[in-house]
Parts: structure tokens; sequence; C-alpha cells
């Protein structure tokens, strides 16, 4: 498997395959505390606050057939006014392409992206264990800002979130 990826903004012909991917993660993991799958459709209103001009992104991973096998998207961090310049961070290949260095080239692309942006500060929550999203994101700078004892629930139990920032 190749481990060169052309990284580029997401479009609109990329929302099914981005739904795909992360409907894997809402089935068979714990990375996030959804339980219902999406359809475009009913993910549309979180794929539509990326069409304008605005310091949020969404940035697909393709491999040597252009098919998206991952994304990275900052989103607001909190819809509260005042909140505007942090961002979340939120990276999910596909369970083919982990480890292999498409989730580092992705989120070196993003923060590069915003250093055009009004982004003060970027977050990103990782649902424990996770270690190796916990590396990639030191590996980047950032660091722990805070943790969340059984702050989740899924597939029956309660999971441990660790949250790391860093400024731009």
């Amino acid at each position: 498997m190749s481990t060169k990826f052309i990284i580029r903004p997401g479009l609109s012909n990329d929302w099914g395959e981005i739904i795909l991917i992360y409907n894997y993660y809402i089935l068979n993991s714990a990375f996030n505390f959804e339980y219902d799958i999406y359809t475009v459709q009913s993910r549309l209103s979180w794929f539509e606050q990326f069409q304008n001009e605005t310091a949020y992104q969404l940035l697909v991973g393709c491999n040597k057939d252009n098919q998206v096998v991952g994304y990275a998207a900052s989103t607001p961090f909190n819809q509260t006014a005042g909140y505007y310049t942090s961002v979340n961070i939120s990276i999910y290949c596909h369970p083919e392409y982990i480890n292999i260095g498409l989730g580092s080239k992705l989120l070196q692309t993003l923060m590069a992206q915003s250093e055009s942006t009004n982004i003060h500060r970027m977050y990103a929550g990782i649902t424990m264990p996770n270690n190796a999203s916990l590396q990639l994101f030191k590996k980047y700078g950032f660091i722990q800002t805070a943790y969340f004892e059984e702050v989740g629930y899924k597939f029956n139990q309660y999971w441990d979130v660790v949250w790391l920032g860093k400024s731009r």
C-alpha cells in the first residue's frame, strides 16, 4: 500500500466517502460517542459549515486511485460567540490506512492552512485509550489541557477523554 497521499479540500462529491469512514467508527469504536450512523442528508448541516469563507476547514486524504481514505476537520470549539478563535480538530482515517502517515499529513496540512485564519487555539478530544491519536497530536506540539474521567458512555461502559490543545 502506497503511503503517498494527496491532501485537498473536501468537496461535496466526497461527502459519501467521509460518511462511510465516520460511520465505521460510530459502529466499531468508542472514539466518538455517537450511537446512530449518518447519511449525507442527516449530516448536511455539518458539511455546509465548510462551504463559506470561514476558518473552519474540511480536508480529505486521497490514495493513488483518488479515493478518499481519511479526512480532517476543524470545527467550532463552542457555538458561543466568544469562542470563535478556538477550533476542535477531528481526524478519521479508513481502518486500512491507519498508522502509515495519513493522519500526520492531514494534521500538518490543517495546521498550515490555519495560519491564514483568525484561529488562536486548536483542541482535540481523544477517547482513552488511544495511544496512536495521543502520540499524533503530541508530535505536533499539542499538550494535555484537560482529562475527563468517565465522561462518555458507549458499548455499555464509561470512557475517559483527554483534551489536548495548541496555540497556532
